[in-house]
């Protein structure tokens, strides 16, 4: 259940058969018939996952071409086949983080063409995804877009992803149903005839509503999504798979019934998807619905049928595994156990769920350090080719200098002789005078190039200043998140996410600053949306919305102001999460940016439970850190603070930038 677009475009255009395994032996004989070219061409043709049983054989042979290769060949397209190699062999073993920082290298040594950058970006993507890094993933997948429309080779652009997905896979839902319309309205007036594409269109923003619990939402857009399929089963020819996508969108309208609580109506959506499911081998889904209609027969009491459909989840599960499919049947398993009277037993999978979970969690926990390590190292390679970049490029604008000084020097000097000759007999003075002019001149010359060479060093140290301090307050925000995670006090837990926090927010200024190639200044909106999205995701809250808007998006603030700007910013709205909305279902925090001229009037309000009585008394007020730190930073920016209470909490700041 829950597949997209992606999954439903492998089933309609794929061949009808599966893919077909390389024969090792079949294999062995053409790998060493082949000469060294064609040896690392067809190991590097193939998926390094396909391989692994025979790799041992092909190992020695492929290290000796290698070492000659890299030593004596200055062949690109060589080193690029062994980066193939290497890089499939790091996907194949999960080892995406080592994948990414190869193809990296890949791009900027050993590409030949723009086939080859396709490939390095595509495989960027999927690292990227795979290493929970958003940016990262939609900057690899735009650069592939782009190159693959470009060469108009249908192959590569049936391989462009959506933005959408990307967001999809991370868990950006809202995110993904606002660019899944936007990609909708641009391609609607071309395939408004194309029933393919309109119930992928229908069924994934249905998928995106459900996965933010929305289901009243979701649900119309399955109805839609089922009745186009239904009316083109009335004519296709390859009713196989338009029925097993029918059943894969009653299994997601099923899913959204039982978000409501209408489990009686989710019964008959969710055994068509077993069926058909099961009928084109896709075991995951049948898996995934076997469990939850076990769950629907529980809360409905009929535990006959329960322990069936748990039963079919378990002979399913048995060909997988992944920790999650386990997890999924252990719990159920133990809810079974419970509805049946069987405490033993349901206790016992609980714990055996709760063991499984909690080793899952430390998991993702390790592999989240090793992401944000990743991460810097990505960042510091990124940082290397460029100055490695300015350096070549400062070097060829030196060699051309050179070369046009030489000529001048020669022109000089000819005309220098020819000068000397005529005027040798009339003005000796004359001459000598020129002669030190013209020292003076090249004196005046090297000192400029001094001095030139002097500003640009200073410019890109300021750069890696800003850098590393992003770096060691990133480094920072980690040891604390380890601490947070090892300490039981949740009074402290709290002080430690808040201290959290206000380091985000410095460290922000820092890496806009380093990426915009700015010493000391930030675009004031640009900030702010990106601060107000850092803090508002640390916080998770469903039930709060915040809006954000800016009248200028060109106007700059210096560091001096950004730095206290944001800690203020992210002071309130941390109050504002913590305190405002206990009492309130639906919270809402408004932010407004107003620039006139060179004054800024920043606004922050919610609708939560106001503040506290005497707030605006200093000496009467309870005793709050938040309260004194705002004092403090509105004194440190020169500005002017007026607080309300009237149906929520207004912070109203005035500064000069």
């Amino acid at each position: 259940m829950n597949r997209g677009l992606i999954y439903l475009l492998f089933f309609l255009l794929s061949a009808p058969h599966a893919f077909s395994q390389v024969d090792n032996i079949q294999f062995l004989k053409e790998f060493k018939a082949a000469d060294r070219k064609g040896k690392v061409k067809l190991v590097a043709s193939v998926n390094f996952c396909e391989l692994k049983g025979i790799y041992p054989q092909l190992k020695d042979t492929l290290d000796l071409i290698r070492r000659k290769i890299f030593t004596n060949s200055s062949s690109k397209e060589a080193k690029f086949l062994f980066d193939k190699i290497d890089v499939s062999m790091y996907m194949c073993n999960k080892q995406f983080s080592k994948a990414a920082i190869l193809l990296e290298s890949c791009l900027s040594s050993h590409v030949r063409d723009v086939y080859d950058s396709l490939y390095c970006y595509g495989g960027l993507k999927e690292s990227f995804i795979n290493l929970n890094n958003l940016n990262k993933a939609i900057e690899a997948n735009t650069m592939f877009d782009k190159l693959a429309t470009r060469t108009k080779d249908k192959t590569y652009i049936g391989h462009i992803t959506k933005k959408s997905k990307i967001y999809d896979v991370f868990g950006l839902n809202e995110q993904a149903v606002i660019e899944k319309r936007r990609e909708f309205n641009e391609e609607y007036a071309a395939r408004r005839h194309d029933t393919d594409f309109l119930a992928s269109y229908f069924n994934d923003v249905g998928v995106y509503f459900n996965r933010m619990k929305r289901s009243d939402s979701a649900i119309p857009y399955f109805i839609r999504a089922s009745e186009l399929i239904t009316k083109k089963l009335s004519y296709t020819s390859n009713k196989p798979n338009y029925q097993f996508f029918k059943g894969l969108i009653e299994g997601n309208m099923a899913l959204a019934y039982t978000n409501n609580g209408e489990y009686k109506k989710a019964l008959p959506y969710l055994k068509t998807d077993i069926y058909y499911s099961k009928r084109v081998n896709d075991m995951e889904s049948a898996f995934n619905s076997c469990i939850l209609i076990s769950r629907c027969y529980i809360v409905l009491d009929q535990l006959h049928f329960a322990q069936q459909y748990a039963d079919s989840a378990e002979d399913i599960s048995v060909v997988y595994t992944q920790p999650r499919i386990k997890l999924k049947l252990l719990y159920l398993q133990g809810e079974l156990m419970d509805a049946l009277g069987n405490a033993s037993q349901a206790v016992s999978k609980f714990k055996s769920y709760m063991s499984l979970k909690d080793s899952i969690s430390n998991r993702d926990k390790e592999l989240q350090l090793i992401n944000q390590q990743v991460a810097l190292d990505i960042q510091k390679k990124d940082t290397e080719l460029l100055e490695k970049s300015e350096l070549i490029k400062s070097a060829e604008i030196n060699e051309g200098k050179q070369k046009v000084f030489r000529a001048y020097l020669m022109a000089g000097l000819i005309l220098t002789i020819i000068l000397i000759g005529f005027l040798f007999y009339t003005n000796r003075n004359s001459n000598k005078r020129e002669e030190e002019l013209a020292m003076k001149n090249q004196q005046i010359q090297i000192q400029n190039k001094q001095i030139e060479s002097s500003l640009k060093e200073k410019e890109l140290l300021l750069r890696e200043i800003h850098h590393r301090v992003k770096n060691n307050l990133q480094i920072i925000n980690s040891v604390i998140n380890l601490q947070s995670d090892k300490t039981q006090d949740s009074e402290l837990n709290e002080v430690l996410a808040e201290l959290k926090g206000r380091i985000s927010s410095i460290a922000l200024t820092h890496q806009m600053l380093y990426q915009k190639g700015t010493s000391s200044s930030v675009v004031l909106c640009e900030y702010l949306q990106t601060l107000i999205a850092q803090i508002y995701k640390s916080y998770e809250n469903e039930n709060i919305n915040v809006n954000f808007s800016c009248n200028n998006k060109e106007f700059i603030i210096s560091i001096d102001t950004a730095i206290p700007l944001g800690l203020l910013v992210n002071e309130i709205m941390t109050n504002a999460f913590k305190h405002a909305f206990k009492k309130t279902k639906k919270g809402i925090i408004d932010i407004n940016a107003n620039v006139l001229s060179k004054q800024v009037e920043l606004t922050i309000k919610d609708n939560g439970a106001g503040l506290p009585q005497n707030y605006n008394n200093p000496e009467e007020r309870p005793a709050s850190l938040g309260f004194e730190l705002i004092a403090i930073l509105v004194e440190q920016i020169d500005a002017k603070i007026d607080i309300t209470s009237d149906k929520g909490a207004s912070f109203v700041l005035n500064f000069k930038a």
